[in-house]
């Protein structure tokens, strides 16, 4: 049998932190369709998109994302004039925020709202999956 050899300098592994468990759990859940979510309270919900229109991310991480029902039609701001309503998705796309379309699409938002099947958008790399949500939120805002 062969010795470990260990290469000079190297370090031990280090423990899992238990922030990184828990997005890695959150995650998990979120992709398997197994989270137990709740409706997003109008409050939460213009929070969100005031967030999204002043580019912060701070609530949109995983373990949060994973709880709420992010697909839901929220009431449009003023800014959106062509729809009543809007779902978080079409929002942060159209004010082609990336990242937040990238945390939204790792916590399972749908960009095609059912037309496609909800692992279809899970294979493609995050830009070309945050590139199909903008176009498909192009097309329905026209």
């Amino acid at each position: 049998s062969r010795a470990w050899v260990s290469c000079p300098g190297a370090r031990a592994m280090g423990k899992e932190s238990a922030r990184r468990r828990d997005a890695r759990q959150a995650r998990f859940v979120a992709k398997s369709g197994a989270a137990a979510r709740r409706e997003l309270q109008p409050a939460e919900g213009e929070a969100m998109l005031k967030a999204i229109d002043c580019n912060d991310m701070r609530g949109f991480g995983i373990r949060q994302l994973a709880q709420l029902e992010i697909d839901a039609s929220l009431a449009s701001p003023r800014k959106v004039t062509w729809a009543p309503e809007i779902t978080l998705l079409d929002f942060a796309a159209w004010r082609d925020r990336d990242a937040h379309v990238s945390a939204l699409l790792n916590a399972s938002a749908d960009p095609s709202r059912g037309d496609a099947p909800p692992w279809s958008f899970g294979r493609l790399p995050r830009p070309y999956a945050a590139w199909v949500a903008k176009a498909a939120a192009e097309m329905r805002r026209r």
